[in-house]
């Protein structure tokens, strides 16, 4: 059930981890201008690159915490998930997992006699 978890988990971080990488470019293009423009102004004397370094640091900490936490319906899922674990190993949930099973086998033969005719 584990391996259902991360599976689950990683599929849902693998959207936001493209959302961040597309962000990420765009945010190094436009501080390639910025700095551009303070080594222009000679602002580096007076800690303008330090400055930006700074801001952008803090601003990493929002985009890492946005990128690893799990959407709702994803923590919904593994809720359900776990939940279907637990009723799954009662006395009442495998006999439940036995009828589906008779039902589906049943299912089986007979589209296997109607395939057969």
């Amino acid at each position: 059930m584990e391996q259902v978890f991360w599976l689950m988990y990683l599929a849902d971080l693998s959207g936001s981890v493209a959302a961040v990488g597309i962000g990420a470019v765009m945010a190094a293009i436009v501080s390639m201008v910025f700095m551009t423009i303070m080594a222009v102004y000679d602002d580096v004397e007076t800690g303008g690159y330090a400055r930006a370094f700074r801001v952008l640091r803090w601003l990493l900490i929002p985009i890492t915490i946005a990128v690893l936490l799990p959407s709702k319906q994803t923590i919904q899922l593994l809720a359900v998930v776990s939940a279907s674990d637990a009723v799954a190993s009662t006395q009442l949930g495998q006999k439940g997992v036995e009828a589906i099973n008779a039902v589906l086998d049943r299912v089986i033969k007979e589209s296997k006699k109607e395939a057969g005719k």
